[in-house]
């Protein structure tokens, strides 16, 4: 739960950096934000229309005005949903909690250490699912396929959700990069309706200048810079919230973790955006636009069809427009001199159309789209292996930022919340004590390819020399652990070295009666 600045007796947050610091520093990210709107504002406008805010908009206006082909339109959201359902699934657990090599591996082992962990994993997830995660990081992912995502996780209030997800639009965000090229400080510059502004931050001080104005317009927006500054020496990240008119602080705020998750699909050297797969393929894009548009203007034509008459003037090249159904006036109408006459017809659809197939083809690869679905009703391992190792082999290096960029970075700020509500014991992930091992389908991955490894060593290996050469004891645990089974159902060493002990009891005393 953040700490907040109350007026009263509480003891008050330090006052931290001054606005004219923090609003510099904004200035800055904003300039460097500016430089990328007009490429941002294209790959909106073609691919991801109904999020498109860059210049001025206005409620309920029709933003897919421009949009003749929508591959990349309905390919977006469908690439949200594909990454969503295989790195952070929905109503399922896509990481457990472990203890780390900094403990002990008899302790590590320990059945009880793993039903322990297990718990906590089941306490952070159920408070995860009951979240408003789903919709929120799904709206994120569609701003990763234009290059750069972000939500908040904030904690919610005592009595209701514990945690509180909030997708923060491109247009509103602005960021600074670390020494490692890691996103530390986080802008966001938004408008919040007067009577809201208690609720958006709670325990803000209000001013008497801004309560007035609260009072006489409380629908009317007004404008806020919201920082996320990072402390490198105290490890630690301060939130402000100033009034820009008045350059007045009215909220401030102190955080374990990072509540801003900032994350990018790939990143150019001297770049902070990130630039995605819609990026890359924005010329196919724009291409096939204009290509269906023109089709559509040929297949109009060919429909309505052009025509000829005679007319005593001539035509004006320079104002004349073609058009389907529109009559010609021309001088002379053929030998035959027929008053009016279709004119014959140019262009080829068939050209058009193979051209647009192959535009859609590259687009809808570069959003996935293009990855066969199992035809069977039951997925068997090997398919599961052989689709998402295609699939992980396609995101490459993007995988692995995603994993650190999202993931993690989202469990460990689910469960420092969780430990200040008292919810989870102490398991604060830090890569010693207490680790990660994500289950998630795509994660899951290299589990599949290690089960495919097993069956075929034991397809191939003679059958006498497997129990010789495999610790068939151990094999069973093994490949629970790679299927992602529930750690509480898995004995650990000393469980099965008690219960071989019992099953060599049991035979020598057979042998003892047989004898």
């Amino acid at each position: 739960m953040h700490l907040l600045r109350f007026a009263g007796n509480r003891p008050k947050l330090p006052r931290g950096m001054a606005e004219t610091e923090i609003l510099a520093r904004f200035k800055d990210a904003n300039a460097h934000k500016l430089e990328w709107v007009t490429h941002h504002e294209e790959a909106y406008r073609f691919s991801l229309p109904h999020r498109n805010t860059w210049f001025d908009q206005t409620k309920g206006q029709k933003k897919n005005r421009d949009i003749f082909d929508s591959t990349a339109v309905l390919g977006v959201p469908a690439f949200a949903t594909k990454l969503q359902s295989i790195m952070v699934p929905p109503w399922r657990d896509w990481s457990m909690l472990q203890l780390g090599p900094s403990i002990p591996a008899e302790i590590r082992n320990a059945s009880r250490m793993k039903i322990l962990m297990a718990e906590q994993t089941d306490i952070m997830f159920s408070h995860i699912h009951h979240s408003n995660m789903a919709t929120q990081v799904h709206e994120a992912f569609q701003d990763l396929a234009i290059g750069t995502g972000a939500f908040d996780l904030m904690a919610g209030r005592l009595g209701h959700k514990a945690l509180m997800f909030n997708s923060i639009p491109l247009t509103e965000l602005s960021i600074e990069e670390g020494p490692q090229s890691t996103i530390e400080t986080t802008y966001r510059e938004l408008g919040v309706p007067g009577r809201l502004i208690g609720r958006q931050w709670p325990g803000a001080e209000i001013p008497p200048d801004l309560e007035r104005l609260i009072k006489d317009s409380p629908g009317k927006d007004i404008a806020f810079v919201e920082a996320v500054l990072f402390d490198p020496d105290r490890g630690v990240w301060e939130g402000a919230a100033i009034w820009k008119e008045k350059k007045i602080t009215i909220w401030r705020a102190m955080w374990e973790t990072n509540p801003r998750i900032v994350f990018r699909w790939s990143v150019t050297p001297g770049e902070r955006f990130g630039r995605g797969p819609i990026m890359q393929v924005l010329p196919d894009i724009k291409t096939a636009n204009k290509v269906v548009e023109f089709i559509l203007r040929n297949a109009a034509i060919q429909v309505a069809g052009m025509w000829t008459a005679e007319s005593d003037s001539a035509i004006n090249a320079f104002t004349f427009r073609p058009a389907p159904g529109i009559v010609i006036p021309v001088r002379s109408n053929s030998t035959a001199n027929p008053t009016i006459r279709a004119l014959e017809r140019t262009g080829s659809l068939e050209i058009g159309f193979e051209v647009l197939t192959r535009l859609q083809d590259t687009i809808n690869r570069a959003l996935f789209q293009h990855l066969r679905e199992p035809s069977d009703s039951v997925i068997t391992a090997t398919q599961f292996a052989i689709e998402n190792r295609e699939l992980v082999n396609q995101i490459g290096s993007s995988f692995g930022r995603l994993q650190t960029e999202v993931v993690e970075a989202t469990t460990k700020r689910s469960v420092d919340i969780l430990l200040r509500r008292g919810a989870m014991a102490n398991v604060r992930i830090d890569g010693q004590n207490v680790t990660l091992k994500h289950t998630s389908p795509l994660a899951r991955a290299q589990d599949m390819d290690d089960l495919e490894t097993l069956r075929l060593t034991l397809e191939s290996a003679p059958e006498e020399s497997i129990a010789m050469g495999i610790k068939i004891e151990d094999l069973g645990a093994w490949v629970a652990e790679k299927t992602g089974l529930d750690p509480r159902l898995i004995r650990d060493e000393a469980e099965r070295a008690q219960i071989a002990q019992q099953a060599s009891e049991v035979i020598a005393a057979g042998e003892q009666v047989a004898a």
